[in-house]
């Protein structure tokens, strides 16, 4: 075997494997070493900057953009400080209550925006109302462990929840429709039956403790309607944005056009009608120039961390992905990928077992790679295995690889795209409450409910894979 296809691998696969450990400085890592295996790759093989910058899916990139202006847009109409309101009141001091509403929201909000919006979006929700209510630590640990497998599940349900499934959809690899009909209806059933087992599992040591009087949970419901008092929904721009994503949704599931400009349309759409309401708003009408200026700085800011919800969903996303992007096209350009599905092949021979023992390893490529990675590296070997399987539906055999790098995605908290912003968002939430004894949400306290959370959604895809796909 060539000593350069061995080396790319391997420095591919160590700095994967570094970012998903040290996330503060991934951005700096990956782009480190996409640029360093770019000279190597087009120093000791035919490929040049070309070939493996042509490869790059930059409808990937236009998707993500597009999804993430859309996030930012709806969080400025108010409608998840209103939700935190209803949560108080739907939980009513019940530690039973917060856990599945707050996983269900979680679940529902994933599915529409990517998993690093969602949590950034809903975090708060969660933590307002888990300030109220109080609680034993292991209550606050056990309920931030399951959030992950909920947002992991909920970017998996649909084509557009998050990068691994937009990947899917960039290449033509599954169909809006019959994706969203499947996987929608697995991953509900996974992430309802995951947050049942962890119900039953800490209800009598855990949940018994966590419970409010009818006075102490009315005066929380009052405190929190009396918080968001002066908030108001923006009703015009909520309207304007459901019905954009309405028309992206029936666009998407026609699959009229391509999904990216699909994106592109639905946000031009939505950046015109909020453009037409400041205008409105404004009795002076501004001028075009000075209504793209406002948008700009109404979206960039937030009423938390403005920075950070900036970064974090456009350009961190932007450069991390373009950045992953070309390090999986250099090790394509290597060969290193073929080789792997040829020793699959000559190794185990029925196709069969070969897709089995790939959903095994692409759920151990997850959680040390982490879930987009782990797809982008899967997709190649997928696809040099799909000719020998039955005449299974094409969306079938990617739902199972979906649940399988969901799967993994849950291990470790480096493993989730979302993990590192639930740490974060819960070290700067417990010390700012004085609890910093609280704030070390890592590694110990995340691994039992990640390991019991991995097996249970590798069983449904090992249970897709055997009924729906062989």
């Amino acid at each position: 075997m060539d000593f350069s296809i061995v080396g790319i691998a391997v420095v591919a696969g160590a700095s994967l494997i570094l970012q998903a450990q040290f996330s503060k400085y991934r951005l700096s890592i990956m782009i480190t070493v996409s640029t360093a295996l770019l000279i190597w790759t087009t120093s000791t093989t035919n490929a040049t900057m070309i070939d493996i910058l042509s490869a790059v899916p930059w409808s990937v990139i236009v998707l993500l953009t597009c999804l993430g202006v859309y996030s930012k847009v709806l969080a400025r109409t108010g409608v998840f400080q209103k939700l935190a309101v209803g949560v108080s009141e739907a939980a009513r001091g019940s530690g039973d209550r917060l856990l599945f509403l707050s996983c269900g929201l979680l679940y529902v909000v994933s599915c529409f925006v990517n998993n690093l919006a969602a949590m950034l979006l809903v975090l708060p929700i969660v933590f307002e109302v888990l300030r109220a209510i109080g609680g034993p630590r292991n209550f606050r640990f056990v309920l931030l462990g399951l959030l992950i497998p909920a947002c992991n599940l909920g970017g998996a349900a649909t084509p557009i929840g998050d990068f691994p499934a937009l990947l899917l959809l960039s290449q033509g690899k599954i169909h809006f429709g019959p994706y969203l009909a499947s996987a929608g209806s697995i991953c509900t059933i996974v992430v309802a039956l995951l947050i049942s087992l962890v119900w039953l599992r800490v209800r009598q040591s855990t949940l018994r403790r966590v419970r409010l009087t009818e006075v102490e949970s009315r005066v929380l419901i009052d405190t929190m309607r009396a918080k968001y008092s002066g908030l108001r929904l923006d009703i015009p721009l909520l309207t304007i944005a459901a019905v954009v994503l309405g028309l992206m949704l029936f666009c998407w599931w026609g699959a009229w056009l391509s999904p990216e400009l699909v994106a592109m349309l639905g946000v031009s759409l939505l950046i015109a009608g909020f453009l037409a309401l400041t205008s409105a708003r404004n009795p002076r009408r501004e001028s075009v120039l000075k209504g793209l200026d406002t948008l700009y700085r109404r979206i960039r800011s937030t009423r938390r961390d403005p920075d950070a919800l900036h970064g974090l969903i456009e350009a961190v996303p932007i450069l991390f992905f373009t950045s992953l992007f070309l390090i999986v096209g250099c090790v394509q350009e290597s060969g290193f990928l073929i080789l792997a599905s040829d020793f699959l092949e000559v190794g185990l021979g029925n196709p069969q077992l070969q897709f089995v023992v790939l959903i095994l390893v692409i759920s151990l490529v997850s959680a040390l790679f982490s879930a987009g990675p782990g797809m982008a590296l899967a997709i190649p070997v997928v696809d040099s295995v799909l000719p020998g399987l039955p005449a299974a539906p094409e969306n079938d055999v990617y739902v199972a690889v979906a649940l399988a790098i969901c799967a993994g995605s849950c291990f470790f908290l480096s493993s989730a795209t979302a993990g590192p912003i639930l740490q974060r968002e819960n070290e700067m939430d417990v010390r700012l409450r004085g609890q910093p004894d609280e704030a070390h949400f890592g590694l110990n306290y995340v691994l039992r409910t990640g390991i019991f959370a991995y097996f249970v959604v590798l069983a449904a895809a090992l249970t897709w894979t055997f009924t729906r796909v062989l």
